[in-house]
């Protein structure tokens, strides 16, 4: 029996990191981004967007 993946949203990517939703938003754009929507609701799995900030993608932390 296959297990289901808990999934995130770009709030909580928000949250997690610090960043605004318009660098949330600059980010959905980059290749290989780990994001995928389900209707109107975009998702990403924590597991995968941790292995691509590890493999070079980038996660800019603002100063608010």
């Amino acid at each position: 029996m296959e297990t289901i993946k808990q999934m995130i949203h770009l709030k909580d990517v928000q949250q997690k990191y610090g960043i605004s939703r318009s660098t949330v938003a600059r980010l959905r754009k980059m290749p290989g981004f780990p994001a995928f929507k389900i209707g109107k609701r975009v998702v990403i799995d924590p597991e995968e967007l941790d292995k691509w900030i590890k493999e070079g993608g980038k996660i800019i932390v603002e100063n608010n």
